[in-house]
């Protein structure tokens, strides 16, 4: 049956015996004409027949009744999908209606897409109505400046995490990025610090033209949240915490753990294993502690040592150990110390047990 009304649609057999390229482009163009006109009443099985057939003459014909196929499936809900996919497969020419447009293609589709084809390609899926931050993420990596440029102007692509660093990274040298970031609502925090740091003037002034105050007020909480991811790289990539966790171990099966080990772990210049002998002295999670260090955030740290009953030369070695010495600014450290040495004990205690009871 279905080799019956593929023969009725196309003759391949006379087809192959006809070297014309003309006959077999103006083929495939009332195929995919017949298909447009009736493509809301095809069955599944009249729908396989045509990808079939069309599948069969686009190696028969050249780009230019290709191009014609996507530009005419483009918008089609139901459109041939295997044939769909080949086209967007194609020369960037065959494949650009397809790609921006068709409703057909999916995830997987226009990823493997961006990933293996050209950057045109990956501009063209930049411009579709909606992407998806997966999508996103392949489409700036396989993609050029100009690519990343059409996401930034495109409301409808959801900035995964590839995405935004790539756009981050361009800000710095590419004003028109600059000007078409500063229009969105929806940045990331960290990515909308990366475009203060970098904006010009220019760039500035359009912000305050175009009354986009919510974007001025954030520039500070945006330059924190920036400067924290930093703090965090560059504080604790280098940190082996599973290491330092089994010689705390260790020395809490062979004896008391004490602030000496502590100051040990100091001398020896080891962040992680202070960080973690920390943590048990003062009974506090890590990540607790690091993230008051990454933010300097000194108050909370300072109360819990002095509940501790650290000696003021312990609290002071600590905000020098390892990469805590360029870190943390000479300011910090001198506040830190002097809210240290006028706390009482009997107070820091106090306020740990209020912290513990409030939950």
């Amino acid at each position: 049956m279905s080799m019956a009304v593929e023969t009725q649609l196309v003759d391949f057999n006379a087809l192959e015996q006809d070297p014309s390229v003309e006959r077999r482009g103006a083929l495939m163009k009332q195929v995919v004409s017949l298909f447009a006109l009736t493509a809301d009443r095809c069955s599944d099985d009249l729908l396989h027949i045509y990808d079939s057939v069309l599948l069969r003459l686009a190696d028969m014909v050249e780009q230019e009744a290709k191009r014609f196929a996507s530009e005419k499936l483009a918008d089609l809900q139901n459109a041939p999908r295997d044939f769909v996919c080949a086209l967007a497969e194609d020369d960037y020419v065959v494949a650009e209606p397809v790609l921006k447009h068709s409703p057909v293609l999916t995830d997987d589709d226009l990823i493997r897409v961006a990933d293996s084809k050209s950057p045109s390609h990956a501009t063209f899926i930049a411009q579709r109505t909606s992407l998806s931050e997966h999508v996103t993420d392949a489409v700036a990596h396989r993609g050029d400046d100009q690519t990343r440029r059409e996401l930034a102007a495109n409301p409808g692509a959801r900035f995964g995490d590839v995405a935004a660093r790539l756009l981050s990274a361009q800000l710095s040298r590419d004003e028109s990025l600059q000007r078409t970031l500063a229009e969105r609502e929806d940045m990331p925090k960290h990515l909308l610090a990366e475009l203060i740091r970098h904006a010009t003037h220019e760039v500035r002034a359009q912000l305050v033209e175009k009354g986009r105050f919510s974007e001025l007020n954030k520039i500070e909480d945006a330059a924190r949240v920036a400067e924290e991811r930093l703090g965090f790289d560059f504080l604790f990539d280098g940190c082996d915490f599973d290491q330092a966790e089994r010689q705390v171990t260790s020395f809490m099966v062979h004896g008391q753990l004490d602030e000496l080990h502590l100051v040990d772990a100091m001398k020896d210049n080891d962040l992680a294993l202070a960080i973690s002998i920390l943590c048990r002295l003062c009974d506090l999670e890590r990540s607790t502690i690091m993230t008051w260090v990454s933010k300097k955030q000194m108050e909370p740290l300072v109360v819990s040592a002095r509940a501790a009953e650290f000696a003021d030369s312990t609290i002071q070695q600590f905000l020098s150990v390892g990469p805590l010495a360029t870190w943390l600014s000479n300011d910090v450290r001198n506040i830190a110390m002097l809210r240290f040495e006028t706390l009482k004990v009997e107070t820091a205690q106090r306020i740990v047990s209020y912290w513990n009871t409030d939950g």
